[in-house]
């Protein structure tokens, strides 16, 4: 497994920065396969987002958005990828920029947005009180404005994934992570009713949430089986042309089968340990 994200076109990365620290943002497939085994710190392999980088949140997120392997047209934000582009500083020149709560209320927002600690996890019951990839998604629907209405309803990443579901009233948006109890009823967003969406805001927010949960893998020294749901995101990334580093086919024919190498985002799993114990 190796850790190359693509660079943003129109986007080079700086030139005083280290070569060992910047795998990441570089397009050179020449550059990959020199270092693809020295960048084995998944820190190191976020883009360098200057202070004064012109670019708002939402343009950050689609420039830096990493492409699936499959398919093809899916892209994915990893974790450390959200919140290296949700700063803090980021956030709130972004909740000012809507000129509709005061410095001490978009300060609140923040911190109610984004976990002061970035080393939670995700997945974990913290991790998802959070806003993160709620807000990533409004923004990205150009929607941003409307988070407001998903912290009153304390409808954090917890709800994710949501479904558009025809009701009695017409199709509307449920939350299908608060059903874990079969004979329970599914429940409304009900921040997708005060922000007065329409159809088409419901089906967008449904079909790019996918985007922001990419399945992760964890070790923790055992196999461990994996039930994801039809819409996750495999974080496989495509290898540089049509073969590997190593210059072989990323396919093998077996006797009874195929084998295939794979390139894995390197936020997207826990084998970190594993592999320096290994070379």
């Amino acid at each position: 497994m190796t850790a190359d994200l693509p660079r943003p076109e129109g986007h080079p990365s700086p030139p005083n920065a280290p070569d060992d620290s910047r795998g990441l943002l570089a397009a050179d497939p020449a550059f990959s396969q020199n270092h693809h085994r020295e960048v084995n710190n998944a820190s190191a392999s976020l883009p360098e987002i200057g202070p004064q980088d012109p670019r708002d949140p939402a343009t950050l997120l689609r420039d830096y958005a990493v492409q699936a392997r499959r398919p093809e047209s899916k892209k994915f934000w990893p974790w450390p990828l959200l919140l290296h582009i949700l700063s803090k500083e980021r956030l709130r020149k972004q909740l000012t920029s809507y000129n509709k709560w005061r410095l001490e209320k978009v300060n609140q927002m923040v911190d109610t947005i984004r976990p002061r600690d970035t080393s939670v996890e995700p997945e974990s019951p913290e991790g998802r009180t959070h806003y993160v990839r709620i807000f990533a998604l409004l923004l990205l629907m150009g929607k941003g404005g409307d988070i407001i209405n998903f912290i009153d309803a304390e409808e954090s990443d917890i709800i994710l994934p949501v479904e558009v579901l025809p009701s009695h009233l017409g199709r509307k948006l449920y939350s299908l992570a608060r059903t874990e109890e079969p004979a329970r009823a599914k429940e409304e967003v009900r921040a997708s009713v005060s922000s007065g969406w329409e159809i088409t805001h419901m089906e967008t927010f449904e079909e790019k949430q996918w985007g922001m949960f990419p399945a992760y893998f964890g070790f923790d020294g055992k196999g461990k089986e994996y039930k994801l749901e039809d819409g996750r995101i495999l974080p496989f990334l495509n290898f540089d042309g049509s073969e590997t580093h190593s210059g072989t086919t990323s396919e093998k024919l077996g006797a009874y089968g195929i084998v295939t190498q794979i390139k894995l985002c390197p936020h997207s799993h826990g084998f970190d340990g594993i592999l320096k114990k290994v070379g």
